[in-house]
């Protein structure tokens, strides 16, 4: 029996770009805290949490290829923008302002 492929993310964005794949899986929503640490940047952050959802999901079903993922802003090289507004918004919240976004 092959394992089964779980992508561990409530995220339609992240359900569409698996579907393109055409292969078989399914969609659990991890329930994890989703707060940054004290000190991470956010490239830490999305790393961890994407880790931790993974973890999270394949506790539950172990021998399972689980996918985790996950996604942060900043801006000023460093200073995270707000999760809600990061996923509301693709583009930086000011005229002329940079953002970067870092995936794990």
């Amino acid at each position: 029996m092959k394992p089964l492929l779980i992508l561990a993310s409530s995220s339609r964005y992240r359900r569409e770009l698996l579907d393109r794949l055409c292969l078989p899986y399914e969609s659990i929503s991890p329930d994890v805290d989703e707060s940054a640490q004290p000190g991470e940047t956010p490239r830490e952050t999305a790393l961890r949490l994407a880790e931790l959802k993974a973890r999270a999901v394949w506790n539950q079903h172990p021998g399972s290829v689980v996918i985790g993922s996950d996604q942060t802003a900043d801006q000023h090289g460093g200073r995270a923008i707000a999760r809600r507004a990061a996923r509301q918004t693709p583009y930086p919240r000011k005229c002329g302002e940079a953002a970067q976004r870092h995936a794990g």
